[in-house]
């Protein structure tokens, strides 16, 4: 199977959750966590699911680290966001190592899971530490997660199981989340290898596939249109200097 398809297998058996409301202030971070303790409704029916969603989510940002490895070494033009992934992802591999050792029957079985929202079913401790990590852009720091769990408790308090599995829920949120941003970079770099593949193109072909692509499109691609525009100035720029 081709790298490439490796990572549509994963976006199609491993969707992100669906988080609104991007990145929220100190004060509207604070004022979430009341809106989504007032929300929760908890059992005590406990699973494993989240072990499935982190081998998962660790085996697509592989696939995708691997992608853009490839890339590199052919000297392919990256997308900015792709350095981070090349440059990090030792330290991803050796979290989820860690969380491998760490997590297993027992200690699920001793938390609370949801009974609704987006997280139905998972722990209530991980549905919190991932509402911080989406709405923070995973910039996680000794302030935001005190602030925003104890404005969480105001309205129910977590059980103290709950408050010491902290540590590895916040991790396996930052790698579910990370997971979420490696499908939209690799989106990103298709787009990217599609603008560049112009550079075989007549003019006449380049106007018929942009077209097509526009017909096509159910929403607005932005970043599809920026690498169309940067494409168009910088190949105008050549032709005038040859001219």
């Amino acid at each position: 199977m081709e790298r490439g398809d490796k990572v549509a297998l994963h976006l199609n058996t491993n969707h992100p959750f669906s988080i609104k409301g991007g990145t929220l202030s100190a004060d509207e971070l604070s004022r979430h966590a009341i809106d989504i303790a007032k929300e929760h409704k908890v059992s005590t029916n406990y699973n494993t699911i989240l072990l499935n969603r982190l081998n998962n989510n660790f085996e697509s940002i592989t696939d995708i680290y691997k992608f853009f490895h490839e890339k590199h070494n052919q000297n392919t033009p990256l997308c900015p966001a792709s350095e981070w992934l090349l440059d990090n992802y030792y330290i991803i591999e050796e979290q989820h190592k860690i969380l491998l050792n760490q997590l297993d029957k027992s200690f699920f079985k001793q938390l609370l899971y949801l009974k609704n929202s987006i997280f139905k079913d998972l722990p209530r401790i991980f549905a919190v530490c991932y509402e911080l990590v989406s709405h923070s852009d995973g910039r996680i720091d000794r302030d935001n997660l005190i602030n925003f769990i104890e404005s969480y408790q105001k309205v129910t308090p977590l059980t103290m199981q709950e408050l010491w599995s902290l540590e590895p829920m916040l991790k396996l949120s930052l790698l579910e989340y990370i997971s979420s941003i490696c499908l939209k970079i690799y989106n990103i770099q298709n787009i990217w290898d599609k603008v560049f593949e112009f550079n075989n193109l007549t003019t006449d072909e380049i106007i018929d596939n942009v077209s097509e692509h526009l017909k096509n499109m159910e929403s607005i691609d932005y970043h599809f249109l920026e690498r169309v525009l940067i494409y168009t100035k910088k190949n105008f720029t050549t032709y005038r200097k040859n001219t």
